[in-house]
């Protein structure tokens, strides 16, 4: 700790000096849609509080958004475990305003930390963070020792107070304030959205006061693509002791919430603030809080930032009201209005094979519905139901002869107007051609000729080729010839490939032109029955005809 306190006083004297350059953080690697978001936790800063409070021993707490993995349960991500508004009067800053973070694994009562860490110390200096030992796990708290996590400031290693983890911060809502009626399934998460407050911090009667801009996350709604929800938009790390005249706290710990609706055609927003915001009076809850919108205060949108100015709400408490100062809000980078019929969603789909080639005709199944793909390989669905489509991702699947059945999902949580392109491999097809006489008995060493290739049958009269394309058999008329010695020549030339893998029974029959025997005229038995080639009973077989002779063709010599 005095390395530390030396370097915090070599810092301080050169700040002064010329500014130095910052040094350029890493991209944030952490995807937000791969977790779930549960609320708010209390995470305790058990390192920085060092010297932000000039070398406190006691870590302090303050609530962070909390998710758990969509892929594995047992990981937890605190997300900004070190807001601007903490870092505000300290020696620290977020690297290219950047939110830091911390995952925390659960492996039976033990849990790990993983940091992701945007700092810079005093405008120059990068915080290296190191995480030397695990924690304890317990009832949904995360406890860690001292000296748990260090972090490198200008070369030096700074060691960490004994600090703990919540997943809980107390919001789950209490019987007096009510239930929480946001259901975040309903929303899609957009991510990080920047709110400057002119409401809660600015005195009575002082309305051109704001605070300054802090990050809240931000949804859209499922079923309205135009309607924004801002999550936790005063929360408690912001709004303690924000003004010298009033204490502002939370009701039961729950959040409060901005729904934002955009008409898509004036621009104009309305606004509803389902606050749980309390003044306080030596500790005792005073008054609740309402915050209205005046009908001649409506906002604007444009280019995703919303603007509300001065007095467009009123804030109501049971011992008086005051108005609003100007309120902004800039929604994540990218974020558009759903300009068309709110009612109305598309999707278009394009289907290329694996040269990059339109497949047409292909069949695309999306909503229970069919439909064929152009000559250029496109479908085009509209007039979907907003409902049905607004912030989901939503199945569909593409058919094609030849081809490898595709399942994928076309992605609405964007907004209204979905693509999706799909490459279809092409089917290896496996054909078995089974020949048989008319007994149904295999025949061997039968020839078979098939897509301009010679095949023999096995001794089980079969052939197996293997690795026919789909899409130049499937559905369409095919030529197959069958022959042997001794047999009348199969051939039939619109034989079709219908399954996958397919098969095929030939039927040969006896060639009756080389089935004859020869046999003198004097070996015919008196006895034997002789008939002609119509059927009529011979007594006296006349030599080179042809008869019937016990069943079987002879020539008569």
């Amino acid at each position: 700790m005095k390395k530390f306190y030396t370097l915090m006083l070599a810092a301080l004297s050169f700040l002064g000096a010329s500014a130095q350059t910052e040094t350029e953080a890493p991209e944030n690697d952490v995807d937000l849609n791969e977790w779930t978001y549960l609320g708010e936790g209390s995470y305790a800063d058990g390192l920085l509080i060092q010297s932000i409070s000039y070398g406190a021993t006691q870590p302090y707490s303050y609530n962070v958004p909390v998710y758990q993995n969509k892929a594995d349960e047992n990981k937890y991500l605190f997300y900004d475990i070190f807001p601007t508004s903490y870092l505000e009067y300290s020696y620290f800053t977020q690297t290219d305003d950047k939110p830091s973070q911390a995952i925390f694994t659960i492996d039976g009562s033990t849990v790990t930390a993983e940091y992701e860490v945007y700092l810079t110390f005093y405008y120059s200096s990068p915080v290296e963070f190191k995480v030397n030992g695990t924690g304890t796990h317990k009832d949904g708290v995360f406890s860690f020792p001292e000296n748990a996590v260090s972090a490198n400031l200008m070369g030096e290693d700074m060691a960490s107070l004994a600090f703990t983890a919540s997943l809980s911060a107390g919001n789950e809502g209490g019987e007096e304030g009510g239930e929480q009626d946001i259901n975040l399934d309903d929303w899609t998460l957009l991510g990080e959205a920047e709110y400057t407050d002119g409401i809660l911090h600015q005195s009575y009667g002082s309305v051109d006061k704001v605070l300054d801009p802090y990050q809240v996350l931000a949804y859209r709604n499922k079923k309205n693509g135009n309607q924004f929800l801002l999550a936790n938009v005063f929360p408690e790390n912001i709004i303690k002791n924000i003004s010298q005249w009033i204490d502002f706290g939370l009701l039961d710990g729950k959040e409060s919430n901005l729904i934002l609706t955009v008409d898509p055609t004036t621009k104009q927003v309305t606004a509803e603030y389902k606050c749980t915001v309390v003044e306080y009076w030596e500790g005792e809850v005073d008054s609740d809080m309402t915050i209205d919108q005046r009908s001649n205060g409506q906002g604007t949108f444009e280019n995703g930032t919303i603007t509300f100015a001065p007095k467009a709400f009123v804030i109501e408490f049971e011992n008086g009201y005051h108005d609003s100062g100007a309120i902004t809000i800039k929604l994540p980078e990218g974020t558009e209005l759903v300009e068309e019929n709110a009612n109305a969603a598309s999707l278009t789909i394009t289907v290329k094979n694996e040269e990059g080639e339109a497949i047409e005709g292909a069949w695309i199944t999306f909503l229970a519905a069919e439909y064929h793909t152009n000559e250029n390989g496109q479908a085009v669905i509209e007039n979907i139901a907003t409902d049905e489509v607004s912030g989901k991702e939503v199945d569909f699947s593409v058919f094609k002869d030849g081809y490898v059945f595709y399942e994928g999902k076309a992605d609405f949580t964007n907004g209204l107007n979905a693509t999706a392109e799909v490459t279809l491999e092409v089917e290896k097809i496996t054909l078995t051609i089974s020949v048989v006489d008319e007994e149904y008995e295999p025949i061997a060493d039968a020839t078979v000729e098939f897509m301009g290739k010679t095949y023999t049958t096995d001794a089980q009269g079969k052939v197996v080729i293997e690795g026919i394309l789909g899409n130049e058999v499937m559905g369409k008329a095919l030529v197959l010839t069958v022959s042997k010695t001794g047999y009348e020549t199969n051939s039939n030339d619109e034989f079709y490939i219908e399954e996958i893998p397919a098969s095929a029974m030939v039927t040969l029959k006896k060639d009756s032109t080389t089935s004859i025997s020869i046999i003198a005229s004097d070996s015919v038995n008196a006895d034997a029955k002789v008939y002609d080639l119509n059927g009529r009973r011979v007594a006296a077989p006349a030599a080179g005809n042809v008869y019937i002779v016990n069943g079987v063709k002879v020539l008569v010599k």
